[in-house]
């Protein structure tokens, strides 16, 4: 009968695989194609990858991977570290006060069938990530506080021409701060604390 059907083909040895097959109007064959355990595993090892947090690599871990432990159709994986003082079986990240290169070696396995792959990954030191969190805290010290690093992002200077100048040099200097990272309000009255400030 027309219609949409699901479907599961499953083999011993082989993986299991699951789908949908349209009948439309005329007789229709359906291939499937299913893999060994062996060749799942070899699959699923070949596409295996680490996540990161944002800004890390292979090549520069400040804080903790992300180390999968299942995979395709019921494969698991499991992890083990060629340092477990740096980085642990299960990805947490222990800087040193040198930079240090540790290898993880992944096992897949689904039945009897099994696989390895290794990364090697590059923990920087302990002075390195303080650097990179500095770096990234005075850079977003700065885009808040836009006035006082780029006196060009004040939106509201068009009503005073005559101030444009002065205003955008001192808040180039940091002296002065806008009302907001975008606005200067010129046309307010200063207040005393602020006037004391100055």
């Amino acid at each position: 009968t027309d219609g949409t059907y699901s479907y599961r083909v499953s083999m011993n040895g082989y993986g299991t695989k699951y789908d949908k097959v349209t009948v439309d109007k005329v007789d229709k064959t359906e291939e499937v194609v299913l893999l060994t355990d062996q060749q799942l595993v070899d699959y699923v090892t070949e596409h295996l990858t680490i996540s990161y947090i944002p800004g890390d690599s292979a090549n520069a871990v400040t804080s903790i991977v992300g180390l999968p432990t299942t995979g395709q159709d019921g494969t698991e994986i499991t992890w083990v570290s060629s340092n477990p003082e740096v980085i642990s079986n299960t990805g947490n990240v222990f800087p040193r006060s040198t930079k240090t290169q540790v290898t993880l070696t992944a096992t897949v396995k689904k039945n009897q069938a099994s696989a390895t792959r290794e990364f090697v990954l590059t923990v920087l030191s302990r002075g390195a990530i303080n650097d990179i969190k500095q770096d990234k805290e005075d850079k977003e010290n700065n885009a808040n506080n836009g006035a006082a690093t780029n006196g060009s992002s004040f939106s509201d200077l068009t009503s005073v021409p005559w101030a444009q100048e002065a205003i955008l040099a001192l808040a180039e200097k940091g002296i002065i701060k806008g009302t907001t990272p975008t606005t200067f309000s010129p046309n307010d009255r200063i207040t005393r604390a602020d006037f004391m400030v100055l």
